[in-house]
């Protein structure tokens, strides 16, 4: 229960703080008084979307707390957005990332309304409803789920880690071309001072080796996702392997020059990442491998929402069978999840970030998947628009229709 929400500089409110009984409250007043306000400061303690714009007049930031009340134990939540630079979030007065406030909100409110948290939504809590209904005895699904839990962790410790298998293949492969492209010397330049080329035809390329001038701060970690903006800009994702969290994200000019960096919230993670133009405006959306999720941010880096877990599909049993690889982007505005280190799913979701449907899983059927690790959508002239996977581990592409019906390989 909420029992008590206290509001600093949001739109046209100063100070308030409203301190909830119990039963029903009610809160009324005249049009501009603020009373949607509430509802917003609301939907910011549990992970919403922060705009500056919120900022009241002559403010610097505006701050939200709110004390729940669970049984005999009590959470704080709490967020700060302020008129310049990211957002903040606290959890019973420590500093925590976004998705983490997310979490703990879906199990504190409900917002029933547009762009609500609903969670009867969510199938889990379906099934918990429909278990308390029938006076299912959950303990030994749990006891079983615990033995899962624990044998997983043992195939972890012998080195049965799925994600880490794919990453350290992905090293050798990386590493296997370095030596060969380094071996290769054309008869004009025996000395090897001229820069390898690779292909041939239309597809010859320059090789730049270590490209990129990273300022003292930052050290590169396995690099991943590379994506260009209109004006140029080259943005990089790496996995950093430094114990201090350090920027995913590292922004060059075409000449390679140091521009900025951000994303200390993916650290170790930072993997798939494209770029779209949405309504004139340019935004990144990024797989974080490390935390299991895809996030949009802004080229400033902030963060605009955070997608984890699809517990809408039905197909997951535990978080730890998800991990996206990589995104791609519908011509409706929605967007593509490649779930590659995880249980090879595909994800679809609509403009808004909402689920739609999911297919694929582990396989070698047509339709079926292993480690999806890229997408993209080709609608180019003269072709039918399809979804194309890169189905790493059958060593094929799948071509699939915008709703994932499987077409051709």
């Amino acid at each position: 229960m909420l029992g008590e929400l206290r509001v600093r500089e949001l739109g046209v409110i100063e100070d308030v703080d409203i301190v909830f009984g119990p039963g029903l409250t009610a809160i009324t007043g005249e049009t501009g008084a603020g009373k949607t306000l509430v509802v917003e400061a609301l939907e910011l303690l549990v992970g919403g979307r922060a705009d500056a714009s919120i900022v009241r007049t002559g403010a610097e930031e505006t701050t939200v707390e709110g004390r729940f009340v669970e049984g005999d134990e009590e959470i704080i939540l709490a967020r700060a957005v302020p008129r310049a630079g990211r957002s903040r979030a606290s959890i019973d007065g420590r500093m925590a990332p976004l998705t983490m406030l997310e979490e703990a909100g879906r199990d504190l409110v409900d917002l029933y309304g547009q762009h609500a948290h609903q969670s009867l939504l969510r199938p889990a809590m379906q099934r918990a409803a429909l278990d308390q209904f029938a006076g299912v005895d959950l303990g030994p699904v749990r006891e079983l789920r615990h033995g899962v839990a624990d044998c997983e962790a043992e195939l972890a410790a012998l080195g049965g880690d799925e994600r880490q298998r794919q990453r350290e293949l992905d090293l050798l492969r990386f590493e296997a071309t370095e030596i060969a492209a380094a071996a290769i010397v054309s008869a004009d330049d025996k000395s090897g001072g001229r820069r390898p080329i690779l292909g041939s035809g239309a597809h010859t390329y320059e090789v730049f080796h270590n490209w990129g001038q990273l300022p003292a701060h930052l050290r590169w970690g396995d690099t991943h996702g590379v994506c260009f903006d209109r004006q140029g800009l080259v943005y990089i994702t790496h996995q950093s392997a430094a114990k201090e969290p350090m920027d995913a994200i590292v922004v060059f000019d075409p000449e390679g020059h140091y521009v900025r960096s951000f994303g200390k919230e993916f650290h170790g993670g930072g993997h798939g990442l494209d770029i779209r133009n949405e309504a004139g405006e340019e935004f990144l959306y990024v797989c974080d491998v490390h935390n299991r999720r895809v996030a949009k941010l802004s080229l400033r880096g902030e963060v605009l929402w955070l997608r984890g877990l699809p517990e809408e599909a039905g197909v997951y049993h535990q978080p730890a069978q998800y991990c996206p690889t990589n995104v791609a982007f519908a011509p409706d505005g929605g967007f593509y999840v490649g779930d590659g280190y995880g249980s090879s799913y595909v994800h679809q979701y609509d403009s808004a970030a909402r689920w739609v449907r999911t297919w694929g899983g582990a396989g070698d059927q047509p339709g079926k998947l292993r480690c999806p690790h890229g997408l993209c959508f080709d609608d180019r002239p003269g072709r039918v628009p399809a979804l194309v996977v890169a189905d790493r581990a059958n060593a094929r592409l799948q071509y699939f229709t915008a709703d994932g019906q499987h077409l051709s390989f």
